[in-house]
């Protein structure tokens, strides 16, 4: 509602790039205070940051520009401006969208990017601790080179994708690189270049993210999008819960780790393979 069509994929990748940002700010911070004042200061701290947010929704953003009294008319024009023209308005039901095979397209593209930062996030720290043999004091930067690199790519190709009509290009960009860089990371003999290419593959995820979101908006009726982006997220979510679990029994007690990258390669290759279709599609 707030952001018109052409600057979707920018607004998209202003909040997205809290994936990777807190991640980077969060790991730190919560195990400096858990260090210095134990676990259950850093529970409260989590809550007091938890507020902010609740606050600047509900003060400073209703659902609509023309509901607000910081905006002027000739800024809700802007905003309004083609967000009926531009998008695919649904017909029928506010559901009508299961139907379509451009959405399930993006929910699994989506959910392959979901697993591979999820089960990248959940195994990075041991699989250079125990695989690539970096003490944990040697990781700090390496443990945070990810998300940094991973912020950036969600930032600049957010920006770079709104000049794009067919933006399905960014996510089949983002999942074919991700897997790529994780197989290399895999089968490299160098500790180093392994964990550097760990941090590209996060970069190629981040060329993605915008993108998912800016695709289902575009082709869900305005009414619908709330829904639509409840059972994307939902799938994507719920499904990449398993993800950690599924790698780590991959992995095993003999700790192959190859095996448990291997499977998150596949995942990438499959969501991959959905982002040529919709790009095929014209999406």
């Amino acid at each position: 509602n707030w952001f018109p069509v052409k600057e979707r994929a920018k607004a998209n990748s202003a909040w997205l790039v809290g994936l990777m940002v807190g991640p980077m700010i969060g790991v730190p911070l919560i195990a400096a205070i858990v260090g210095s004042n134990g676990w259950r200061v850093s529970f409260y701290v989590l809550a007091g940051i938890s507020l902010i947010p609740l606050v600047l929704l509900a003060f400073l953003a209703p659902d609509t520009p023309r509901q607000s009294r910081f905006t002027n008319q000739a800024e809700v024009d802007y905003i309004e401006a083609g967000s009926v023209t531009a998008t695919a308005e649904a017909t029928g039901s506010t559901w009508s969208f299961v139907k379509k095979l451009d959405f399930w397209l993006v929910v699994v593209a989506f959910l392959a990017s979901s697993s591979m930062f999820w089960g990248g996030m959940t195994w990075l720290p041991t699989y250079l601790n125990v695989a690539r043999k970096f003490s944990w004091a040697e990781m700090g930067l390496l443990a945070s080179l990810p998300y940094l690199l991973g912020a950036i790519t969600t930032l600049l190709f957010g920006i770079i994708a709104d000049r794009f009509v067919k933006k399905a290009i960014f996510p089949t960009i983002a999942l074919s690189g991700a897997a790529l860089s994780i197989l290399a990371a895999a089968l490299v003999p160098h500790n180093l270049g392994s964990a550097l290419l760990l941090g590209l593959a996060f970069a190629f995820i981040g060329t993605g993210l915008s993108s998912y979101w800016t695709i289902m908006q575009n082709n869900v009726g305005r009414a619908s999008v709330g829904a639509a982006a409840g059972v994307m997220n939902g799938v994507a979510q719920i499904g990449s819960a398993f993800i950690p679990t599924i790698v780590g029994a991959l992995i095993g007690t003999a700790g192959a780790y190859t095996n448990g990258l291997l499977f998150l390669v596949c995942m990438g290759l499959l969501g991959a393979i959905c982002a040529v279709i919709l790009l095929v599609r014209g999406k």
